[in-house]
């Protein structure tokens, strides 16, 4: 409640006041046509906004990882805005950008004041594994209960038949001695024992250990059964858990990702009136421009979500796939993307015959390789090159794509197949779903897509279950 109530009451005024000094400075820049300078500002923007919506995250389920990537948020955000000061030479502009920054410096404070206070993460996954718990608890009382009475029952008949049955009495005495022995061991061993393991495991569950064994899946008893029951509603809670993170993360950022360029364009919209009305024809023109680069932009990102979309929902029957007329289809159809003359594309099919898999998510994986290693070529070689290698491995088939680009940075690798991950903005744009996508797609024909770093090459590979045509 504390922390709600220091991002409802504090934090909250605080970022939309610092997204109000932001904008303000965007549009004075704008009208004094730095469109450069205005442009970076969209960028503190968007560490500013990831940054609250991470905290927003980690006010939740606390995450030391997020919590980390949120303080070097706020520092680039910082660090940013000191270089955005420096560059400005109207004195009323740094003097908002320096209000910017100690309202910065306030927002930080309070966001360490909400790491000091995050200590404890409880998330409770569901109620009914608890109440599997008191079933389970419940039926070793009953058992407990049942051989007490059953031995009561016992010591009453024995004790009507006394006179007539003394030697007997003995006899039976000593036998229901050791039988009850017996089966109170058995009973402890084999049912007690499990059922309270199970209990405890359950309880475990409830307070949000998704990472914990679950015990007696192999016994074919009622135990059994439960044991299989938990270990699915498990697998089920952390795949919603995951989903849930992914979904929000979407939401998030293709909201902001596409109001981006929409408020860009309508700032720009209104330039270019009012270069019309002053009849400044090259201004007008050179606003258009960048209308254009913005919606192109937003184009690029819809189709994108859209391909994102079809990637997660299409429902596609196998079907025969030759692997070298995918690879050469894909090559003619990005030959006319910037600098693909410069490169060398080597192709090496070891493995011919056809097989089975889902071809548009083949194809879907082979273009975005394809497309990454020829926008992300490094300039500055002169024998840049794509080798493609297409061989037989075990029971798997295997497509290599090597290129000797500008690579990953090793401090992104981590993130590699996230959605919205840019790592070369500079570079080119991009919506930052290709390579979210190609993973998606390898998953679904039950392949594999692996990155491995080397010093002078970017290596992917997509190792797909050989189902050769005619075998399966």
């Amino acid at each position: 409640n504390e922390i709600a109530q220091l991002h409802a009451d504090v934090m909250r005024p605080l970022l939309i006041q610092l997204e109000d000094k932001l904008t303000n400075i965007q549009k004075q820049l704008v009208s004094e046509e730095k469109f450069q300078i205005a442009y970076s500002i969209s960028n503190i923007q968007k560490e500013l906004l990831q940054a609250n919506f991470n905290i927003e995250t980690f006010n939740k389920a606390p995450d030391s990882v997020l919590i980390s990537k949120t303080r070097d948020l706020i520092k680039n955000v910082k660090s940013n805005a000191i270089i955005l000061k420096n560059s400005l030479q109207a004195k009323e502009l740094e003097n908002t950008v320096e209000e910017f920054l100690e309202m910065l410096s306030e927002y930080e404070t309070q966001f360490k004041k909400i790491v000091r206070i995050t200590r404890t993460y409880l998330h409770l996954i569901n109620v009914v594994l608890p109440g599997k718990a008191a079933e389970m608890s419940s039926l070793s009382s009953e058992l407990d209960e049942m051989i007490t009475v059953r031995s009561a029952q016992l010591s009453s008949a024995i004790r009507l038949n006394f006179q007539q049955l003394q030697r007997q009495f003995i006899i039976l005495s000593l036998f229901a001695g050791i039988v009850g022995a017996l089966s109170s061991i058995i009973i402890a061993m084999g049912i007690s024992k499990p059922v309270n393991k199970m209990a405890s495991t359950l309880s475990r569950l409830s307070k949000g250990e998704s990472d914990i064994e679950i015990p007696g899946q192999i016994r074919r008893d009622e135990v059994g059964q439960m044991a299989k029951a938990a270990h699915e509603f498990k697998i089920m809670a952390k795949n919603l858990e995951e989903q849930t993170k992914e979904l929000e993360e979407f939401s998030y950022r293709t909201s902001h990702d596409l109001r981006s360029p929409l408020v860009s364009s309508i700032s720009l919209l209104k330039l270019t009136r009012d270069a019309l009305e002053n009849d400044n024809k090259e201004r007008a023109l050179q606003s258009i421009e960048l209308i254009s680069s913005s919606l192109i932009k937003l184009e690029n990102l819809v189709k994108d979500i859209h391909e994102l979309t079809k990637t997660k929902n299409i429902a596609e029957e196998e079907q025969s796939i030759d692997i070298e007329s995918i690879v050469n289809e894909a090559i003619e159809k990005l030959s006319n993307m910037k600098n693909f003359e410069r490169l060398n594309i080597e192709k090496v099919f070891h493995y011919k015959d056809s097989f089975k898999s889902q071809k548009s998510r083949v194809v879907l994986i082979v273009e975005n390789l394809l497309s990454n290693a020829i926008k992300y070529q490094d300039l500055n070689k002169d024998n840049s090159y794509i080798r493609l290698t297409f061989y037989e491995d075990d029971d798997n088939l295997v497509l290599k794509v090597e290129d000797n680009g500008i690579g990953i940075p090793k401090k992104h690798q981590q993130e590699l197949f996230q959605m919205f991950k840019r790592f070369h903005p500079k570079v080119s744009f991009g919506s930052g779903l290709g390579l979210y996508m190609m993973h998606k797609s390898a998953d679904v024909i039950g392949a594999k897509l692996v990155y491995e770093p080397f010093e002078n090459e970017t290596v992917f590979k997509l190792i797909i279950p050989k189902y050769v045509e005619g075998a399966k």
